[in-house]
């Protein structure tokens, strides 16, 4: 039993401890799926849609991209291609989910949920699971 909540213990650290490699892969794997690191990122504050992805912009930028920002109102018009990604959240033990979602062009989404695998700051793709081009 004690062994068992050990590696609980040390798989929830893990998973704490690799967040922002998550974070980083997963912004990496968007300039790839665009071509570009050139992206607008969504200006959200005080706005609370689904949409959403608070962070986005740090995450973005701490990866290599240039971050344009840009308000709601112009999103869907003028502010393409732009990308969001959520901050990881721990899910389990040695698992962290990343959601994420580009639009190249006003009639091209993709929402994608991305599960990694880590040990202690390694991480690997586990799986991708569509989402709906509007879920956040």
């Amino acid at each position: 039993m004690a062994i068992a909540v050990g590696v609980v213990i040390v798989g929830y650290g893990s998973s704490f401890i690799s967040r922002e490699q998550c974070e980083a892969m997963t912004a990496k794997r968007a300039a790839r799926e665009l071509g570009t690191r050139d992206v607008f990122v969504l200006t959200l504050e005080g706005w609370t849609s689904p949409v959403g992805y608070p962070g986005s912009e740090t995450i973005l930028r701490e990866s290599g991209f240039n971050v344009i920002p840009c308000d709601m109102a112009r999103a869907l018009v003028t502010c393409l291609p732009w990308v969001g990604v959520k901050r990881a959240e721990v899910v389990y033990p040695f698992i962290v989910d990343v959601r994420w979602r580009f639009v190249a062009r006003s009639t091209s989404r993709t929402g994608t949920r991305s599960r990694y695998v880590t040990v202690f700051g390694v991480v690997f793709l586990l799986a991708d699971t569509a989402a709906s081009p509007f879920a956040a």
